[in-house]
């Protein structure tokens, strides 16, 4: 059983024995019979109520029904009839669950089998339990039912199809009603204090008064009290005026737009959001014509290209002078863009709120030309101000250009120029790797500062001078001063490991000749205020002032002190040898010195530890081709080598310790003179 009301009671007049606890029965007492009379008045009134709720008990159509919930949008009317026609799909349904929660929705499907009606619901959610009670909307007979409204019947509501309603006023349609469209039928007025609509079609007239009739010439018009009238104009070609006593705003067939006025107020948009749409989405162009005294410009969108364009005169896209694609690019077709200001402020700030590591914001220049070539410039920013003729001067410029556009082997160049007396010049340069300063040679001085020099690195550009912590340059190519004691002035340090690697330190290279002289040339000279110390010539003599020649000897620093063993079989076994040196000889021909020396081969055999190898230098090779061979015009030479250097080592060089030799000649010496003294004891012994 469910329900408390007339939806209990049953179709059938002798079924209807009791209502709740009060009972109409036979020979009852008038006050149980009034009691009862009360109640079922009171349930009659709930029915009303019901009904205009909207919604109404009918239980199973036969007294007292049972509701079963099958499951959280589906339940059970248990009933021997089916009743597929009152529970039928797109009905309203209102249920009070077993959670005595009232829940709406709809009927989405209903069956009947056996003993049952199977109803199943949409937008209902059941809690646990048994219902207490189920009431459905008002039938309005699915599509054809009617709502009326006057005595005589002829004022009503109906939904004819699905999803349309009907409205008769005197038995006329005069509207419409569909999913978000309100249409008023031929011969209707909708007559408003005011009206909001998306979209109002008419033929005809609209008006908001009644004291001004159409005339042939304005057909289709909307006009108020309020000095604002809209006609569309069949004379003129279904034109939109709006006209006022000081201004037309015309609206052409042809999306034509006229301002006309009296004052200078010009068009405002007003509001929260005031929008101004031109266009639908279609296949046509839009723009906004500006009427010049001398020239006319416009704002337009291309419809074909679907860009917008601001150009010059009337014609969309003929003489563009800025256009931005669907993509946001930006193109100033064959023209440039200024932006003048009249203050010291940014007048170009590129501004990104991103945190990330990706680079921006930047400013990107592109050259895209159908072909390129080695030197095209790709981009220059220049700095113009005027000189005091009123002449524009590029004081400073910057350029980029290519290189090298091989594919695989791209190269770019940057170059930076100053005006120097007048003239462009070069004054950095760098291409592909390499970096120059002063590439025009002019007396342009490079000076870098440190935290203490000033002039930490110096190029007297205009003495061909270089000079490092000096400021004036003695006439030398490298003139490096140093003024802090107890240091070294410069210092060459080789971080290689010297068990895996050979380490080079300093040399001196006459690379346009041989001076082969003790007296021409020096080529490292150490001095100071008072003398020459020590100076080595270019024959590789050494000299020094104070005719010394030391080595560290100290006691201290030595360990396992012996005497030498013997070195008088050595001493006589080496032989002593007059040669002439091959690149001497080519070099100076038969001038070429006589020297006094060894031979490393023969001193091998004698002394192998005095004897020495190290790499050949080109000399060398050049002198027997044992050693290895040079690069040669026509070979693929490294970045550090060129021409005539050492190419492949064959073999390395022979070389003697000399130094050695002479503490070995001592040696032998100091035997000689053992043996000399004792000979002469002998002899005195003799002649004695």
């Amino acid at each position: 059983m469910a329900g408390t009301g007339v939806g209990k009671f049953s179709s059938t007049a002798g079924s209807n024995t009791a209502n709740m606890t009060v009972n109409f029965a036979e020979n009852m007492a008038p006050s149980n019979v009034n009691n009862a009379a009360r109640e079922l008045m009171g349930h009659m009134r709930d029915m009303y109520e019901q009904l205009g709720d909207g919604y109404f008990e009918y239980g199973d159509g036969d007294g007292t029904y049972t509701i079963a919930r099958v499951d959280a949008d589906s339940l059970t009317v248990a009933s021997a009839s089916d009743l597929s026609a009152i529970y039928f799909a797109g009905r309203k349904i209102r249920v009070t669950d077993g959670g005595a929660n009232v829940v709406e929705g709809t009927i989405a499907s209903t069956s009947h089998g056996s003993s049952l009606q199977t109803v199943n619901m949409t937008g209902i959610t059941l809690a646990s339990g048994t219902p207490t009670k189920v009431e459905i909307g008002i039938d309005t007979a699915a599509f054809g039912g009617k709502l009326i409204f006057d005595d005589d019947g002829d004022t009503y509501m109906e939904a004819p199809t699905d999803d349309t309603l009907d409205i008769y006023v005197a038995g006329a349609k005069d509207f419409v009603i569909t999913a978000n469209t309100f249409t008023a039928e031929s011969g209707s007025t909708i007559a408003a204090q005011a009206l909001t609509a998306t979209t109002v079609t008419a033929s005809g007239i609209i008006k908001t008064d009644d004291t001004t009739a159409a005339t042939s010439t304005t057909d289709g018009s909307l006009q108020t009290d309020g000095g604002l009238s809209v006609v569309l104009d069949a004379v003129i070609g279904d034109d939109l005026y709006m006209k006022s006593d000081a201004a037309v705003i015309h609206f052409g067939a042809d999306s034509e737009i006229t301002l006309t006025h009296n004052a200078d107020a010009g068009l405002t948009l007003g509001g929260t959001t005031p929008t101004l749409t031109m266009g639908d989405g279609g296949a046509e162009d839009t723009k906004i014509i500006f009427d010049g005294n001398a020239q006319n410009f416009h704002i337009g969108l291309d419809d074909t290209t679907d860009d917008l364009v601001i150009g010059l005169g009337n014609t969309l896209g003929t003489y563009p002078a800025i256009t931005i694609d669907e993509n946001t690019n930006v193109t100033i077709p064959d023209s440039s863009l200024t932006v003048i200001g009249s203050g010291n402020y940014a007048l170009l700030t590129l501004k990104t709120t991103d945190d990330d590591t990706a680079e921006g914001p930047f400013l990107n220049f592109v050259r895209d030309p159908s072909g390129v070539a080695n030197g095209d410039l790709d981009g220059t920013i220049k700095f113009t101000a005027d000189n005091n003729a009123g002449e524009a001067i590029v004081y400073n410029e910057l350029q980029s250009s290519l290189g090298n556009v091989a594919d695989g082997s791209e190269g770019g160049r940057i170059t930076l120029y100053q005006m120097i007396a007048g003239t462009a010049r070069n004054i950095m340069d760098i291409s592909q790797g390499n970096v120059i300063f002063n590439q025009d040679s002019i007396d342009g001085d490079f000076r870098v500062e440190s935290d203490g020099l000033t002039h930490a690195l110096f190029v007297d550009a205009g003495n061909n001078r270089i000079g490092i912590g000096e400021d004036a340059p003695d006439a030398v190519r490298l003139h490096v001063k140093h003024d802090i004691h107890n240091t070294f002035a410069t210092k060459f340090e080789h971080t290689g490991d010297v068990s895996s690697v050979a380490p080079y330190g300093i040399q001196v290279f006459y690379s346009g000749g041989a001076p082969d002289s003790g007296t021409a040339n020096a080529c490292i000279e150490f001095a100071d205020t008072g003398a020459t110390r020590f100076i080595v010539y270019g024959d590789g003599d050494c000299y020094n002032h104070d005719g010394a020649f030391n080595a560290i000897s100290d006691e201290r620093i030595k360990q396992d002190i012996t005497d030498a063993n013997s070195q008088w079989d050595d001493i006589k076994a080496l032989r002593i040898r007059n040669f002439r040196k091959k690149d001497d000889i080519r070099a100076y021909g038969d001038d070429a010195k006589t020297q006094i020396g060894v031979i490393a081969q023969e001193a091998l055999l004698v002394s192998p530890k005095l004897v020495t190898e190290v790499k050949p230098t080109p000399a060398d090779v050049q002198s027997s081709s044992e050693f290895g061979t040079l690069y040669e015009d026509g070979d693929t030479i490294p970045d550090d080598k060129e021409i005539g250097d050492v190419k492949e080592v064959k073999d390395h060089v022979k070389g003697f310790k000399y130094s050695i030799l002479h503490m070995k000649a001592v040696k032998a010496l100091q035997e000689a003179m053992t043996r000399i003294e004792t000979l002469e004891t002998k002899v005195t012994a003799l002649e004695g």
